[in-house]
């Protein structure tokens, strides 16, 4: 055997494999918020091929930086932009969301007007959220997270590693031959928020939709693994403005009525509010891909009568999130994570009663469109059954 000739064809292997471009590490403190803003724009956008072969092709460049924060020096790198578009009344707002690693950990940034946020599970399963802004590069905005967050926490919340080839799906004979080809056809939510809110769209987008989009992004390039066609061609996130729609009262108008009445007298005057903003905006995009959500601080308050033993005694309950998959519609409150992935989720033909129980270290989780557990947290990805319904829906 050639010794030599074989020593030299595993360097000469290694310089074949392709790598990221990637500069020299920036410096947030040094060299400004700017500069690092700069060079993550400077990532080109992804997307998903019309031929069913995933995501196209684009140079890879990978952007790091590092930043000091209340436990020393983190080092970020940011590496893909994903196929996301985020508009105010349909305008462009500039804000992208990019998939990134916090000490070699899984992170999401997105980078928009308010500056750049970024979430990342540490090691230890403490999910951590930064803000940096050009105002205040030093004064870095670092929080972890507290409530309902953190017993949400662990390692693999973000991670949303890609869906492998064996968990591909195959839709049935039937779905494949009559099924429309929507490799062209973007995804929109239409997202209302309500005056009584007073987080930023930033804030929110990145709290609720940035994973969500990971997520989706991954079930549409799974299913194109065989050679299917693309569910979508990118996801589109738009706030939309409306007196009307944001102004709704909901915390004292249903306090004599039954839950499911409340709830149910809610969505029909949302579905009218949105039928007619709807008729204005004069949209070509298919039904089966076009959703309206309606973000509040408070839930619906219904107060339920109920007379016991001649006495009255009301019980009074807050509906939290409600849905009407006929005209695509969904009312959530924000102050769970969860909750517009779930009512999207129903949305798009999922399931409450497919909903499943995993473990992930270091602890049990529940997929998304299941019921609010104090002791499991949030697994931040559908079931396998609920994704199922979803590519069919959307075929």
């Amino acid at each position: 055997m050639n010794l030599a000739r074989h020593a030299l064809t595993i360097p000469l292997l290694l310089l074949l494999i392709p790598e990221p471009l990637a500069a020299d590490t920036l410096s947030l403190e040094g060299d400004g918020f700017q500069r690092v803003a700069d060079q993550i724009r400077s990532i080109p956008p992804s997307g998903f091929s019309a031929s069913g072969q995933g995501i196209t092709e684009n140079p890879s460049i990978q952007v790091d930086f590092d930043y000091r924060s209340n436990i020393g020096i983190q080092a970020v790198s940011v590496t893909e932009r994903l196929p996301a578009r985020i508009l105010k009344n349909g305008e462009e707002t500039g804000t992208s969301i990019f998939l990134a690693t916090v000490e070699n950990q899984p992170a999401l940034l997105t980078l928009g007007d308010q500056g750049i946020q970024l979430s990342h599970t540490r090691f230890d399963g403490v999910s951590r959220e930064a803000t940096f802004t050009e105002i205040d590069e030093l004064g870095i905005e670092e929080t972890i997270l507290t409530g309902e967050s953190t017993q949400h926490a662990n390692l693999e919340q973000l991670a949303l590693k890609n869906i492998k080839p064996t968990e591909s799906f195959q839709p049935s004979a039937q779905t494949s031959n009559n099924a429309s080809n929507h490799s062209q056809t973007p995804l929109i939510v239409h997202a209302f928020k309500h005056t009584e809110l007073p987080k930023s769209d930033s804030y929110l987008f990145h709290r609720h939709f940035g994973w969500w989009i990971k997520h989706m992004s991954e079930l549409n390039q799974s299913h194109q693994h065989n050679g299917n066609q693309s569910i979508f061609s990118e996801i589109i996130i738009n706030w939309a403005s409306d007196k009307t729609i944001q102004n709704m009262p909901h915390q004292t108008r249903y306090e004599n009525k039954q839950a499911s009445t409340a709830k149910d007298r809610f969505l029909e005057e949302f579905r009218k509010h949105i039928a007619d903003w709807n008729d204005k905006q004069k949209s070509q995009t298919p039904a089966t891909h076009t959703k309206f959500l309606l973000l509040v601080r408070y839930g619906i308050t219904a107060r339920n009568p109920a007379i016991h033993n001649g006495i009255e005694d009301p019980h009074y309950e807050a509906i939290l999130e409600a849905t009407d998959p006929k005209y695509q519609i969904g009312f959530v409150v924000s102050r769970y994570r969860q909750f517009p992935a779930y009512s999207l989720g129903v949305l798009m033909g999922g399931s409450q009663k497919y909903a499943e129980t995993k473990y992930k270290f270091p602890w049990f989780c529940e997929t998304i469109i299941a019921d609010l557990s104090e002791f499991r947290s949030n697994c931040y990805e559908y079931s396998l059954k609920n994704r199922k319904l979803i590519i069919d829906h959307l075929l």
